[in-house]
């Protein structure tokens, strides 16, 4: 059997996903519902990032090809997330690295942490990538 034709008998997703932490947290259970049943899938923890990624990439392709640009290379697809005011603020108990949490309009918030030269240096191309936008350029929300 080949890929197309697993895809082929694929079955339909009718729902959202349930599921949760297990295993102290190494493992999250996620619950797929077809029809009237749930499957369930256990993901371990370092892959979920991995996961959540693929199948935002997988929706872009699609959002794609429905525009009528079938995307030629995965790599072509930029994802992005879309923030939502000013990020949330913290640092390690060491002091040694800065973390920002940022609300998205897509619902999930993002957690970016660094070491402190790198949140400088990031900081530093923000303002420069600021500074040549064009005057009319939106208010802050």
């Amino acid at each position: 059997m080949t890929i197309e034709d697993d895809i082929a008998n694929a079955k339909t997703i009718t729902g959202g996903p349930s599921g949760g932490a297990q295993n102290s947290g190494e493992d999250v259970a996620i619950g797929i519902p077809v029809g009237d049943e749930l499957h369930w899938y256990m993901c371990p923890h370092q892959m979920l990032a991995t996961f959540i990624t693929n199948l935002r990439t997988y929706g872009a392709a699609a959002a794609e090809a429905r525009a009528g640009r079938p995307i030629q290379h995965p790599d072509d697809i930029k994802v992005a997330y879309h923030v939502i005011g000013l990020p949330r603020w913290g640092r390690d108990p060491n002091g040694q690295s800065i973390a920002m949490q940022f609300r998205t309009s897509e619902g999930v918030p993002v957690t970016l942490a660094m070491k402190n030269q790198d949140a400088l240096d990031f900081a530093e191309k923000l303002r420069a990538e600021v500074r040549q936008l064009p005057p009319s350029s939106p208010p802050r929300q």
